[in-house]
Formats: C-alpha cells, sequence, structure tokens
C-alpha cells in the first residue's frame, strides 16, 4: 500500500514540457527559439502557445500560424511559421459613419502609412463595439473588409455593423421582495423604453447586493426578442427593520397623582412601504427630566423623480436647565446605486430653561441661548464589489457647510 501510494504522488509531480520550433528564419518574441518550458498540465502548455500566437499577431506579424502541435503525456511540441513583418498600415474608414468616428476618435490619417500594430485595431474594435453596446446596439459587429497585403504594407476598410436597435421592453421582479418599480428603475439605472445598455446591465447584479432590505437569489439575465430586451431580476426580502423598547413609569414625588416615565425606544424600519424609505425613531429618558430624541426620516426618488428628501430632528433637554433642538432638511439628486449629491439647511438653537445656578457667572455656557443656521452641501459616491464585506472598490464621501449664528 505505502509503495502504490508513493508512485501516484511521484506521477502526480511530474511537468510537461513545452518546445517552441520555429520553422522559418523569424524571431520568437517571449519564448526563444528552441527554448523548453515546463507547466503543470497540457492545457497550460497549449495555452501557452496560443499566447505567443498572440503575441506575433500583434507585433504585426499577420501570417504567423502554429503549423502543428505534437501532444504526448509529458510534451507539447508547437511548430510556428512566423513569417515576415509588415511595417505599414493604411486602414480605411469604410462604411463607419461620422457620428461612431467622433464618438470613438477615429482619424483615417492616424492609420495611414505607419507601423502596423495588431493592438490598435483591437483597441478601436473594441471602442466602437463597446459604445454601441451602452447605446443601444448589443449586437454590433466588427470587421476588417478589402484586405490587401503586399510586401510590407497591409491595406483595409473597416465594416462595421449595428444591426438591431434594442429598447429595454420592461423589467420583470421574481422574488418576494416587495419594492416598487420606480424605486428598482432608479436605483438600477434602467428604465422600460431606454436603448438597451450593457454597462448597466452589467452592473445590476452587484448593486441588488448592495441594498440593505433585499437578497438576490439569482443572477439577473436578459432575454432579446428581435428589437427588444426584457430585464429579470430575482429579489427576495431580508429582514431590516427592528425595534427595541423598555418603558418604566415611577411617581411623581414633586406633583401628586402624576407619574414619571423613563426608558429606551429604537425603532427602524427600512422599506417597511416597499418604497425604499426609512424610518428612525432614537428615544431615551434615563434620569428625571431629561429626554433625548433623534428622529431621521428619507424618502428617495420622490413621486417617481431622481430627487428625494431627508429630515433629521434632534431634541435633548437637560432636566429643568436647558433645552437644545435641531433640525436638518436636505434635497437628494440620485444617480444610479448610491451615489448622490444633496443640499441642505440646519437651524440649531440652545436656551436655558432656568437661571438657577448661573446668577453670578459672567460667561454664559455653550448651551445658553444660541440660534445658528448652515447652508450645505454633500457628496456621495460608492463603487464596490460588494459593499457589506468588500475586497475592493471604493467610496468618496464630503461634506461642506457656511453659516452663522443669530442675535
Amino acid at each position: 500500500m505505502f509503495a502504490l501510494l508513493f508512485s501516484t504522488e511521484l506521477a502526480a509531480q511530474r511537468n510537461v514540457h513545452l518546445k517552441i520550433v520555429i520553422t522559418d528564419s523569424a524571431q520568437a518574441i517571449s519564448l526563444k527559439k528552441g527554448q523548453a518550458r515546463l507547466f503543470s498540465s497540457k492545457e497550460e502548455a497549449i495555452g501557452a502557445a496560443q499566447n505567443l500566437l498572440l503575441s506575433y499577431l500583434k507585433a504585426g506579424y499577420l501570417a504567423a500560424s502554429i503549423d502543428s502541435l505534437i501532444v504526448d503525456s509529458l510534451h507539447v511540441r508547437a511548430l510556428f511559421h512566423v513569417g515576415d513583418i509588415y511595417q505599414n498600415i493604411r486602414l480605411r474608414k469604410g462604411n463607419l459613419d461620422k457620428y461612431l468616428m467622433n464618438e470613438v476618435g477615429f482619424k483615417e490619417k492616424s492609420y495611414r502609412d505607419k507601423t502596423f500594430k495588431y493592438e490598435e485595431i483591437l483597441k478601436l474594435s473594441e471602442k466602437l463595439i463597446g459604445y454601441c453596446e451602452n447605446n443601444g446596439y448589443p449586437f454590433a459587429s466588427f470587421a476588417l473588409d478589402s484586405v490587401a497585403i503586399g510586401d510590407d504594407r497591409v491595406e483595409a476598410a473597416i465594416h462595421f455593423e449595428k444591426h438591431h436597435k434594442i429598447t429595454v421592453d420592461s423589467i420583470v421582479m421574481k422574488g418576494n421582495g416587495r419594492i416598487s418599480r420606480g424605486y428598482i428603475y432608479h436605483y438600477i439605472g434602467i428604465k422600460p423604453g431606454h436603448l438597451y445598455d450593457e454597462s448597466q446591465v452589467g452592473r445590476i447584479d452587484s448593486r441588488l447586493r448592495d441594498l440593505a432590505f433585499g437578497n438576490e437569489v439569482k443572477p439577473s439575465e436578459v432575454l432579446f426578442t428581435e428589437d427588444k430586451a426584457r430585464v429579470y431580476i430575482y429579489l427576495d426580502k431580508k429582514k431590516a427593520s427592528r425595534f427595541y423598547g423598555v418603558l418604566g413609569v415611577l411617581p411623581n414625588n414633586r406633583t401628586t397623582g402624576k407619574v414619571l416615565i423613563n426608558g429606551e425606544l429604537k425603532l427602524s424600519l427600512l422599506n417597511a412601504f416597499g418604497h425604499g424609505e426609512f424610518i428612525d425613531l432614537d428615544w431615551r429618558s434615563i434620569s428625571k427630566g431629561t429626554q433625548d430624541l433623534k428622529i431621521n426620516l428619507a424618502y428617495p426618488y420622490l413621486f417617481g423623480t431622481p430627487f428625494g428628501i431627508n429630515y433629521k430632528f434632534i431634541l435633548f433637554k437637560k432636566d429643568t436647565s436647558y433645552l437644545t433642538v435641531e433640525h436638518n432638511v436636505g434635497v437628494q439628486y440620485f444617480f444610479s446605486g448610491q451615489n448622490y449629491v444633496k443640499a441642505f439647511a440646519d437651524i440649531y438653537s440652545s436656551r436655558l430653561l432656568s437661571s438657577t445656578g448661573f446668577e453670578t457667572m459672567t460667561v454664559l455656557p455653550d448651551f445658553a441661548d444660541v440660534k445658528a443656521n448652515l447652508f450645505g452641501a454633500e457628496v456621495n459616491v460608492e463603487k464596490y464589489n460588494y459593499k457589506p464585506n468588500p475586497t475592493r472598490g471604493h467610496a468618496i464621501y464630503f461634506s461642506a457647510a457656511a453659516g452663522g449664528e443669530e442675535d
């Protein structure tokens, strides 16, 4: 048994040798002629040979090819024909219209009588196809037409087809998640009637995973018909609301027949009504005559628009000494996802409830009669691969305000 196990381990450690053989006089780019390399599998060795071929093509060796692959259990032998490098290229616009030329920055003179680089043609095709994919043409195609190869020169014309123009027909919501369509449309940045946008569709899943009140149960899907796209999303509800409270009732020793109520109450409702709204209440009264109350309300995408409103209220009453009150009202403009800009006003006031204990003071404390008004702006930009537990991404938050105190 020991000998069998030992033999199996030796076999698993064997490497596959890749040998590149150049059949003409050209020099290799990344693997020198006759040089062998070691790989852990035949597939990896073959992949390395294919990558070398791509390197030749990118460098302008358009006739490069792998003439044959000889494969056994321990060796991969690749016979390459490299051919000559084509130093010059002349690329004509072909059927490319002026609008697309301007959008991707294509100029014929930039591809006239210059050193040929396959990567530049590849980047041009990616720009054209990428622009069309994000503007209603997800099936656009790029090809070179009328190709003529001379001694050291390549001439070709662009043949570009946009194919069918695709608009979003509908967004179908599957699962038990309770959320308004208006919220989803704005949140993912896609609405029925919009042109198909591959960049937005590609971000649907990451945005749905960021929702605090929803669980994506399976990746989104897109069904294409002749000129329409139907987007399917799969979202179940997630418990995001919570409630906690403790109340105590005590007799009021100062006033006969009345009681004192103290305790703590926390209420947080997120998407309770299906519109992505947020309601948060935090109240504490842990000593006689002291009240601490915070209320935070937010409602995004008001009346189906990108605008949202939020309101914060803070009250703190210290027995019979002083009272502070703060109001913060904001209007947000939402982009897709969690990104927004916001304008807000903050009104703060503090006043003494009793002068007892302050009669002999020449300088009043900070919580004495004060009123202040602030006006400001806020920016929030987030881009994570998975917001609850990100491994890459970034976030930018900025807030500034200006104002002054009232007499």
